[in-house]
């Protein structure tokens, strides 16, 4: 009797550490997969020197490749605060019809390191979301995945 208890014991405690361990795997890539398509709207961004019909479609076609599921409507706020250097930055929502509703685009203009400097500079901030859905509860979880350009020189027609 003794052995049937301490096996079932054993058995609960292999089958606990595979869910772990698998759960943990899910989470794993579901992360990789949000930042690789995150990274690759920033090198779009950057490569085409803003937010344009060209960084649109070159994020575009990356989404389709790499599989990124693209839920349902995430209400993006339109204002978003960002430190850098020290200072804090306001970004604005842009909003593009050929975006997926996953996917919030900010603009922070007048991103410079220091305050008497004439130059405007801007950047642009990327949030995509990391997503598990559990299939017996339907329950989603969402966990915001925010990267950011570098600063790129306004040459004239910034905002």
């Amino acid at each position: 009797m003794r052995e049937s208890i301490g096996t079932t014991f054993m058995l609960n405690f292999i089958i606990f550490f595979l869910v772990l361990v698998f759960a943990f795997l899910m989470g794993t890539f579901s992360y990789y997969k949000a930042y690789r398509v995150n990274n690759m709207m920033v090198q779009a961004i950057e490569k085409y020197e803003g937010w344009n019909y060209l960084s649109a479609r070159s994020v575009d076609e990356a989404i389709a490749s790499f599989g990124y599921q693209t839920e349902p409507k995430i209400n993006c706020p339109k204002d978003m605060e960002s430190s850098r250097g020290g200072r804090t930055i306001k970004g604005t929502l842009v909003k593009d019809p050929a975006l997926p509703d996953s996917v919030c685009i900010y603009e922070f203009m007048g991103d410079t390191e220091y305050v008497s400097s004439t130059d405007v500079y801007y950047t642009y901030g990327i949030q995509t979301y990391m997503r598990f859905t559990f299939p017996v509860v339907q329950w989603m979880l969402r966990i915001p995945i925010f990267s950011r350009t570098y600063r790129m020189y306004c040459f004239g027609g910034c905002r």
